[in-house]
């Protein structure tokens, strides 16, 4: 059974340094398919959980955005109308890792966005393995 009204999540997405992320993953998932978005360039994010939870169901909220992530649960309550949960994510690099985070095509030339404790590190498309 799902929720009978409408129930924000929402909040603010931080890095592991305290600083609000741009364009990171949140994914909410419930007792049925999951449900994401990403920050805006404000560090925001809001899903509607109603046709994914029920009450007193758990929900797992995972985000993730450059190299870091966390995960969590939470459990439904229709105490209140929404619930604000603001994420802080977690270093997750270790030294000599690369984590891809995003690919772009801008004006035919490709852009790749990746994360690395290296501070000269680089990428190459073979480092990929597709």
């Amino acid at each position: 059974m799902t929720l009978p009204i409408p129930f924000p999540i929402y909040g603010y997405v931080y890095n592991s340094n305290n600083e609000l992320l741009a364009g990171a993953e949140v994914v909410i998932s419930g007792s049925s398919a999951g449900i994401s978005t990403t920050t805006t360039s404000e560090g925001k994010y809001m899903l509607n959980i109603q046709d994914i939870a029920s009450e007193n169901s758990d929900i797992n909220i995972y985000s993730r955005g450059y190299g870091e992530h966390t995960s969590g649960n939470w459990s439904v309550s229709l105490s209140s109308p929404s619930k604000k949960i603001d994420i802080v994510l977690e270093d997750t690099l270790t030294p000599g890792e690369k984590i891809l985070n995003s690919y772009y095509t801008i004006d035919s030339n490709e852009c790749y966005l990746f994360s690395s404790l290296d501070q000269d590190e680089y990428l190459k498309i073979s480092d990929l393995d597709w």
